[in-house]
């Protein structure tokens, strides 16, 4: 199953600008070209998004955090999954 994993990071003064967030989202697709990443940023963190496949969500966290993390050289704070798609309810 694929699930979309948020993982956040604090984030303290100077904050990244517009160019560090592009080269931050380049540096994840290079490196996990199927995870569909995307980054936010907030007022009190930095926020990755992964696209992790995994039997349980323990497990995609557990994958999601571990790559991001190596990327970007920094322990998270938190991380949320959610299935990256809604089941068919109109399904037989």
């Amino acid at each position: 199953m694929d699930f979309r994993v948020t993982v956040g990071y604090p984030v303290s003064d100077p904050r990244p600008d517009a160019g560090q967030l592009e080269r931050l989202r380049g540096r994840l697709e290079a490196a996990l070209p199927d995870a569909e990443p995307r980054v936010a940023l907030s007022t009190t963190t930095l926020d990755v998004a992964l696209t992790v496949q995994a039997d349980h969500e323990v497990d995609a966290i557990a994958d999601a955090v571990g790559a991001a993390d190596g990327i970007l050289d920094d322990a998270s704070i938190r991380a949320t999954a959610q299935p990256a798609a809604l089941p068919d309810i109109d399904a037989p």
